[in-house]
């Protein structure tokens, strides 16, 4: 087990939506944790040292396999990087072309709704978010 690499493959299958990926990697890191395996090096300065890389990488694994658990289980996993098409609910803007894309400029409220009549998803553009906060 390479937890790095491990961690890496989890933070890109989290930003790729491909959450039966991210659940096996969470999985597979919250084991390696808890048999005492050493953590990776996560978004931390090294100076915190490995109790506090243990400790964010076990909160985020958790964290993880349970909304890849949730979104499995509800059939609302987004769509693979690829097929994405989003739609404000609001005002009917479209949005970029990725959901990372979408993510950064603030797009919130993304949601898959399997067998809907649109192929876009609904979301809540920058714009709407501002007005309706």
């Amino acid at each position: 087990m390479d937890p790095q690499e491990t961690w890496r493959r989890l933070l890109d299958a989290w930003v790729d939506n491909d959450w039966e990926e991210a659940e096996e990697l969470a999985t597979a890191l919250l084991s390696w944790l808890e048999k005492g395996g050493f953590p990776p090096d996560v978004l931390c300065p090294k100076e915190l040292g490995v109790e506090f890389n243990a400790a964010l990488a076990h909160a985020a694994c958790s964290f993880t396999l349970r909304r890849a658990s949730s979104l499995l289980a509800e059939g609302r996993c987004m769509p693979q990087a690829g097929s994405f098409s989003l739609i404000c609910r609001y005002c009917l803007n479209e949005s970029p072309c990725s959901a990372v894309d979408a993510i950064a400029e603030g797009w919130t409220g993304i949601e898959n709704v399997p067998d809907s009549i649109s192929e876009k998803l609904p979301g809540i553009c920058p714009s709407c978010r501002a007005v309706r906060s």
